[in-house]
């Protein structure tokens, strides 16, 4: 298309100008120029026409002057799109387009945080609605998750009945780890839709992953009443099943799940995990034809892949077992990429050392006879499940299961302090502790701190653990550095976990592991963390577990030494394992494949790690 110079405006201009005087409709009148305009040579051509407009009639100006700073954008130079921007909020912004616009343009300037301070989302009104829609679809692109939800927020306060802002604020409150929040947000979508499958299902796995199984079970039956082959509410019942630890039950539902829609991979990766990979060749080759298909979701493809490794490692097939392991984290690792999560060691250790710095001489409220929580930390596949199971079955504990708030606690301790001076960094903390302390207990499970929170990688946070609750107990679950790392890589992984893929990743994790429990050690001092390692208590645990039971305070109680037979509820990999007696099987899945770890070892050993003994063992 051919630029028109000034002087061509000019003319066209002229012309447009002189006819005004008898126009019945000046808006359209000008239009056809306005038009004409998009082929200006320049912005500063619209601008110079927008100010000649401006006089004529305001109405045609702002639009061309809202033109005008898209064309600076265009041009790539936002602060005369800023200015254009301002001027025209300035006189006036009635469906909150020009405040879009001054947001785009701050964006392009770099400033993210004028950018979303210009949408200024706490006085957007019932006719602004745009302005939430495109604030909340930058919160998405950015994983900005305080910005989704306080748009979302604002857009349901204004139109609670909206399901676009609902979606959109519950979405925001899961990836805070707000689970039970979450799931109240999205709850009224169901009183929307009374009678649609998949609003229950949906409602009924944000219950579950809130670890309200009673509501989670509610919606998914009502969704199987609706449609008794609602495929994704049959997968939710069989995890319930589970979670709670009734195998027949989810077998029953998982082969349910399989012959309703043979072709979907949920039914087969649930069965497989059921049966401890004791899958029929029949069965086993049917899993392997649905991994097959191209158009399957990757992270679902991930999934079958360790599935049928487990099944081939259970029929004696440790070849083509591994395969699959490899095959599984190679995806994985890509899906993880493709979500912007990558392995980076050096922000692993900048974390570390910001810790150091914040803890080195916090002043640490004394040990208080409030004892609780009690925290199980460690390497992951570690043995902490069995661990917490053991303890879950003490009559004054309630398991938690792996709770995801203290990480999103951490994250944002490190984010407001790690820039500052450590005294200034403690400050900020001490102002907070009450609030970070409300915010953890808010996601807890029942009242009070007689539970146990087993996120392995809470012993990033032990530091902070200790200054939330100065009586929690921790309990460090380690075990021969190889047969961790290697049952990590036998497993599928959170994709943010991005090191969990390669032999490499787990080592550089393992050696940061070391290390940071080596500093809370020097930290907090002897004893404040109870190293447990985790064959001894398997070997001989009617010893052990009184001894473990003793050493956190807790009466002797006969049931934990039968974790097996407590009902508490487990939403980790081995929640279907910690349902068979404590049993020597649990320490050897590496035999098998010692030709295959070579390069597991090297990596440990060039980390100075010792493959086959653990850095916390008792010399």
């Amino acid at each position: 298309m051919a630029k028109l110079s000034k002087a061509d405006l000019r003319k066209k201009w002229e012309a447009v100008a002189a006819g005004l005087s008898g126009a019945s409709d000046p808006i359209a009148h000008f239009t056809p120029f306005v038009v004409s305009l998009q082929q200006a040579d320049s912005p500063e051509t619209l601008g110079y026409f927008a100010g000649k407009l401006a006089k004529k009639h305001a109405g045609a100006a702002n639009n061309l002057l809202s033109r005008t700073a898209v064309a600076f954008l265009k041009a790539n130079r936002p602060p005369e799109a800023i200015a254009i921007a301002k001027s025209l909020i300035a006189s006036g912004d009635p469906d909150g387009r020009h405040r879009i616009l001054l947001s785009r343009a701050h964006a392009a300037a770099g400033d993210i945080d004028a950018s979303i301070r210009a949408l200024d989302i706490g006085r957007v009104t019932e006719k602004q609605m745009p302005v939430l829609d495109f604030a909340c679809q930058v919160g998405i692109s950015m994983r900005n998750w305080d910005l989704l939800a306080q748009a979302a927020a604002r857009w349901v306060a204004l139109s609670p009945k909206n399901a676009q802002a609902r979606q959109y604020l519950s979405h925001a409150l899961f990836e805070q780890a707000r689970y039970q929040e979450a799931a109240e947000a999205y709850a009224p979508m169901a009183e929307f839709a009374p009678d649609d499958a998949g609003t229950h299902t949906a409602l009924g796995r944000l219950w579950a992953t809130a670890q309200d199984l009673d509501r989670a079970r509610s919606s998914l039956e009502k969704a199987i009443g609706i449609d008794p082959n609602q495929y994704e509410a049959l997968i939710g019942l069989c995890d319930i099943a589970i979670a709670e630890g009734r195998i027949a039950d989810g077998l029953a539902l998982a082969r349910r799940a399989t012959e309703t829609e043979p072709a979907f991979p949920l039914g087969w990766s649930r069965l497989a995990k059921l049966s401890q990979g004791q899958l029929t060749d029949t069965e086993r080759s049917a899993m392997a034809a649905v991994r097959a298909d191209p158009k399957l979701h990757p992270e679902h493809l991930t999934e079958l892949h360790f599935e049928l490794a487990n099944s081939y490692h259970k029929a004696g097939d440790f070849n083509a077992a591994y395969t699959e392991y490899e095959k599984g984290n190679a995806l994985a690792a890509r899906v993880a990429a493709s979500e912007g999560w990558a392995h980076d060691p050096a922000a692993l250790r900048d974390a570390l050392s910001a810790r150091a710095r914040l803890f080195a001489d916090y002043p640490f409220a004394p040990p208080t006879d409030e004892k609780g929580p009690y925290f199980i930390i460690g390497m992951p596949r570690s043995g902490t499940t069995l661990i917490e199971s053991t303890l879950a079955a003490h009559r004054d504990l309630r398991a938690g299961g792996e709770l995801r708030m203290m990480p999103a606690l951490d994250y944002e301790v490190g984010k407001a302090t790690s820039a500052l001076e450590p005294a200034a960094g403690q400050q900020w903390l001490g102002r907070n502790l009450n609030r970070l302390r409300k915010a953890y207990l808010a996601a807890a499970p029942g009242d009070g701190l007689q539970f146990t929170d087993k996120m392995p990688t809470n012993f990033q946070s032990a530091g902070l653990i200790r200054a939330l609750f100065p009586g929690a107990r921790m309990v460090h679950v380690h075990r021969r550095p190889l047969e961790t790392c290697f049952s990590l890589f036998r497993h599928q992984i959170a994709r943010q976990w991005a090191w969990a893929h390669t032999p490499e990743g787990i080592a550089d994790f393992y050696a940061l592991y070391i290390e940071t429990m080596r500093l809370w050690d020097d930290i907090l001092g002897p004893g404040a963390i109870l190293h447990l390692e985790f064959e001894a208590l398997v070997h001989d645990p009617s010893a052990e577990i009184p001894i473990l039971l003793d050493r956190l305070g807790l009466d002797f109680d006969e049931a934990c030494l039968a974790p097996e037979k407590s009902s508490h509820t487990v939403f980790t990999p081995s929640a279907v394992q910690v349902r068979s007696p404590i049993s020597a099987d649990f320490l050897d899945s590496t035999s098998r494949y010692e030709d295959r770890l070579t390069p597991l070892r090297s990596a440990l050993k060039d980390r100075g790690i010792d493959p086959d003994r653990s850095p916390f063992s008792p010399s």
